[in-house]
């Protein structure tokens, strides 16, 4: 029933400067300006050391912004009000590296991060009860508002190894974690893996006392409150990739590799509170030169094993009207012939 029309303006510049053979200095700025939530300059930094052939270090510094979505800004619903005035969630980046490479054959690589989200866009209950757009909500409205921060850590390990001409080996860990801090409690729920009744007895206590104090003629049954800080949900603290190339051949390959995914906790409102992790097995075979000399053909096999393995859900993921896992393709079979000109 109405329409909006908004424009973003974007440019940035980046330079790369090197002082001396082994350093490299990239240095970049980004300015956006929105005609909704005005301006937001983003800098980043990054700094390569490389003082021989197999040994690199890098520091990288960053920053970065997702813009509210249109819903966010707009959308009205029956218990929901518009917010136009919503700026840009913000991150914050450090990353720090080192990768070497020895005997020409085995190269090892480790990194470690840190990201720090502020300005969230969650949605909360105000105290607003006006009409709007010849709306009267049931109870107060909710809004989506910038609210709490985030933030979300690990370190990754990878490992490539060539131990003869005919068999390479390859590892990767992967060790993440993220956090949200100062939720307010009038949150609609709790984004986070914490607020469940029956999580915290004493969450559960002060719930019941802000309920009681939060009852209104407009609020009947008063708001529960959410724990001020809380891990994320879905994110998988250990992930591991592995595999193993074969080439019998000079125009003959096999790998086949697993990846491994750990248990992951979901949101709040999730009845099931937590998606089994799984390992799901890949084979590839590749043959050049098929028939004629430039032509191959390659036969790639996901989830080899046919297995059934599910994501948790989105959102609230309740189970009603987002369900509470997705289901993940079973076996899936890629024949592909072509031929390089």
């Amino acid at each position: 029933y109405e329409r909006f029309t908004y424009n973003t303006y974007s440019g940035y510049i980046q330079q790369l400067y090197k002082p001396v053979e082994m350093i490299a200095i990239t240095a970049g700025i980004r300015h956006d300006i929105s005609t909704t939530y005005g301006n937001t300059t983003n800098p980043r930094l990054s700094f390569i050391f490389k003082p021989n052939s197999d040994l690199t270090l890098k520091f990288l510094l960053g920053t970065g912004f997702r813009e509210p979505s249109a819903k966010e800004l707009f959308t009205q619903t029956v218990q929901r009000k518009p917010n136009p005035a919503l700026r840009p969630e913000i991150m914050r980046s450090h990353e720090i590296g080192i990768g070497y490479r020895f005997l020409k054959k085995y190269y090892f690589s480790a990194q470690g991060y840190y990201n720090r989200v502020s300005n969230l866009i969650l949605e909360i209950a105000t105290n607003d009860t006006s009409v709007i757009n010849g709306i009267t909500p049931k109870n107060p409205w909710q809004q989506y508002q910038n609210l709490g921060n985030a933030s979300i850590y690990g370190f990754e390990f990878e490992t490539n190894m060539q131990l003869t001409e005919q068999i390479h080996l390859f590892l990767n860990y992967t060790y993440a974690k993220g956090e949200y801090s100062r939720l307010p409690p009038s949150l609609q729920a709790s984004p986070s893996t914490t607020g469940r009744v029956g999580d915290n007895p004493a969450d559960d206590i002060y719930s019941e006392l802000f309920r009681q104090i939060t009852i209104t003629p407009q609020r009947p049954n008063g708001l529960n409150t959410i724990p001020p800080s809380g891990q994320i949900p879905n994110i998988s603290p250990h992930k591991i990739n592995a595999g193993f190339t074969f080439a019998p051949t000079s125009d003959l390959s096999i790998y086949t590799g697993i990846n491994y995914v750990d248990v992951r906790r979901t949101v709040s409102t999730d009845p099931v509170r937590t998606v089994n992790g799984y390992k799901m097995v890949k084979l590839n075979i590749r043959k050049e030169n098929f028939i004629t000399e430039g032509a191959y053909i390659q036969l790639h096999i996901n989830n080899l094993f046919n297995e059934q393995f599910f994501d948790p859900g989105i959102r609230s993921a309740t189970g009603t009207y987002y369900p509470t896992m997705h289901p993940l393709e079973k076996r899936n079979i890629w024949l592909t012939i072509g031929y390089n000109f």
